[in-house]
């Protein structure tokens, strides 16, 4: 079962939230792509234990995986003057799929 959220997916059954990126997306400094952590808790709350993001770039489509036990060695940082602190997921702590 699939629980939509205004900024991704959640699947209910695998406890996977998925989430779209483009290349104006990813975080260059950071090396990888950013979630608020507004929308971590939220997504916590609901019991996620996999993040998935589904990168539409220009050289086709990737997916990278992290686990949610993962976000004890994640930092958060005020991006571009935003309100929330973004929490950065750097690609080499993402596992690649296939």
């Amino acid at each position: 079962m699939i629980d939509k959220l205004e900024f991704g997916k959640i699947d209910t059954e695998t406890r996977e939230f998925i989430t779209t990126r483009r290349p104006e997306h990813f975080f260059k400094k950071g090396g990888g792509f950013c979630i608020s952590s507004s929308q971590i808790q939220e997504i916590l709350k609901k019991g996620v234990e996999k993040i998935r993001f589904v990168y539409f770039g220009v050289r086709g489509i990737k997916e990278y995986v992290i686990s949610v036990d993962k976000l004890n060695y994640l930092k958060a940082h005020f991006l571009n003057g935003a309100d929330d602190p973004q929490i950065i997921f750097p690609l080499k702590e993402m596992v690649e799929l296939k």
